[in-house]
């Protein structure tokens, strides 16, 4: 994990969730990436916007970005939106940290909800599962009709 922002990070609890959510997916079958490393780095939405805009066309800040280089991936967050996201969803930053890390994870195993209704629910389905057995039960507001592409 890499901090590159000025916010105190919870690191430790979050390379237990993000390790323990790999095994989870692995034993569902969706993550079949063996050996695989995964950067998860903090980025201000200065940079969260630049890359954003870069790579997805889009003039804002990301909650998370996700890239796949083969033998490693990079999960590319922004704590400042994660902490908008908590504070509307009324859940402490570590729990929107933690959906938001399994929501990139499975981008990273292949499954990606702006494809379709069926990968939106399918996606859905797999982080709410992964999420219980990390021990947070709860539901996530759905994804936005026009985050999906035809």
């Amino acid at each position: 994990v890499t901090n590159r922002t000025a916010r105190r990070i919870p690191t430790p609890g979050l390379v237990a969730a993000t390790e323990r959510a790999v095994k989870i997916l692995s034993a569902l079958g969706v993550w079949k990436r063996s050996p695989y490393s995964v950067l998860i780095i903090f980025v201000t939405d200065r940079e969260s916007r630049m890359l954003n805009r870069q790579f997805l066309h889009k003039d804002r800040a990301a909650n998370i970005l996700s890239f796949d280089y083969g033998s490693f991936g990079e999960l590319i967050i922004s704590p400042a939106v994660i902490l908008g996201e908590a504070r509307r969803d009324r859940r402490s930053f570590s729990e929107a940290a933690r959906r938001i890390i399994v929501h990139g994870l499975l981008h990273l195993a292949g499954i990606h909800h702006e494809r379709s209704l069926r990968a939106q629910a399918q996606s859905e389905k797999l982080e709410e599962a992964v999420l219980r057995t990390l021990g947070r039960v709860g539901t996530r507001a759905p994804l936005k009709p026009h985050s999906i592409r035809p």
